[in-house]
């Protein structure tokens, strides 16, 4: 083999490399980002039934709507 093809396939390889690494990350960040917006979610909920729950008024209300 000669250089040329040594660094070729050298370079190739690099390429390849950076591509996995890019898609681990790109992975890795969408879950990231999931589990943040599962966690707004889910604290949004809390503030809003704690408004509820804390607010006679406002609990008699959704009482009444839910029946």
């Amino acid at each position: 083999m000669s250089g040329r093809s040594l660094r070729e396939g050298l370079a190739a390889l690099g390429v390849v490399l950076s591509l996995v690494f890019v898609g681990t990350e790109i992975r890795q960040n969408t879950i990231a980002t999931r589990a943040a917006t599962l966690n707004d979610l889910a604290a949004g909920s809390r503030d809003w039934l704690m408004s509820i729950a804390t607010n006679p008024e406002l609990a008699s209300v959704w009482r009444r709507g839910l029946e």
